[in-house]
This record gives C-alpha cells, structure tokens and sequence, in this order.
C-alpha cells in the first residue's frame, strides 16, 4: 500500500474542515490577524438604502423597544427587515471582515470589521440606530456593538441571527459578480 491516497486523503479532509470553521464565522480573519482585503469606496456609512431620507412607515419599528428575548442588545431579523422595508433611517453595519463583505452583504450595509471599528467612528453618526450583524450569528456583531457603546453610541442593537438568518429568509442581498 502507498501512502499517496492517504495523503491525498488527509489534506483534503484538512481542508474541509478548515472551510467548516472558517464558514462557522464568517471567513478566517480575527483581531489578531484581520485580512487584509480592501474595502470597497463606493459605501459610505450614511449612504444606503434603509437610511432613506423619506419618513418612515406606520409598522416602523421602533429599536428602542424591540429586544430579542430579555436582552435588550438584540433585534431579531424579522424586526430589522421590517424597519428596512419602512426605510427607517438606521445604519446596517456588517462587523465581518472586508473580503466577506466585498462578496456579499446585505443590501445597503456599510463594511465596520468588529477588529477595527476605532478606524470607523468618524463616519458613524451617534444619532442615528445603528445595527450590526456577522455571520457567527454575533460574536463579531456584539464585539462590534461593544466598541461602538465604549465609544459613546447609545443606539445600538445586533441583528441576533446574523447574516445567514436574513440569507435563509431571502431578504435582500449583494453579491459580487463573477
């Protein structure tokens, strides 16, 4: 017996496994070894689509009052697409790493990796809600939550079931072509 096959057999369930972990939280980067991709130009945190300049709708949701279970940190997806399709003016602030986000996100969500919000906080108005999201469903969400209430935010909730959630919903996203 030659030890090729096994080899062979070993590396690829190595790499298996690493996609599983890597997946599990949406992509391999951590605070401290953050990826190095760029961020796309084009967003910019006061620019997108449910930050509407417009009013928002009658079933509006009001994010001081919403909490998912008895945690008052937590807004549940239903909750956040409901206030996006009302277009409530509330910034969506994906807390994964750049390369994730350049792949897809949700539609009008600005890129604030959870390892360098402190990079952000100029561009992060403190009077408007703020909700973040990853993909663990909120490790890297609630991290990112946490510097931005250090920072002096007070409006601040986590999309509890992450960025899979809202996919598993069909609610709206951004993929990179190709």
């Amino acid at each position: 017996m030659t030890r090729q096959p096994i080899r062979i057999t070993l590396i690829a369930l190595m790499a298996a496994l690493s996609v599983a972990v890597l997946a599990a939280c949406g992509g391999g980067a951590t605070a401290s070894q953050p990826q190095a991709a760029a961020q796309p130009a084009a967003k910019s945190p006061t620019a997108q689509a449910p930050a509407a300049a417009q009013p928002a709708a009658k079933d509006a949701v009001d994010f001081a009052a919403v909490a998912k279970g008895n945690d008052k940190l937590f807004v549940s997806v239903d909750d956040v697409k409901k206030a996006f399709d009302a277009k409530q003016d509330f910034i969506l602030v994906d807390a994964r790493p750049p390369s994730d986000f350049a792949v897809e996100h949700i539609v009008g969500a600005v890129n604030v990796p959870y390892f360098e919000v402190d990079k952000h906080l100029s561009k992060l108005p403190k009077d408007k809600w703020i909700v973040t999201y990853c993909a663990c469903p909120h490790a890297e969400a609630e991290e990112a939550a946490r510097q931005l209430t250090k920072n002096g935010y007070t409006k601040v909730k986590v999309m509890d079931e992450g960025y899979f959630g809202w996919v598993d919903k069909k609610y709206p996203i951004e993929k990179k072509n190709g």
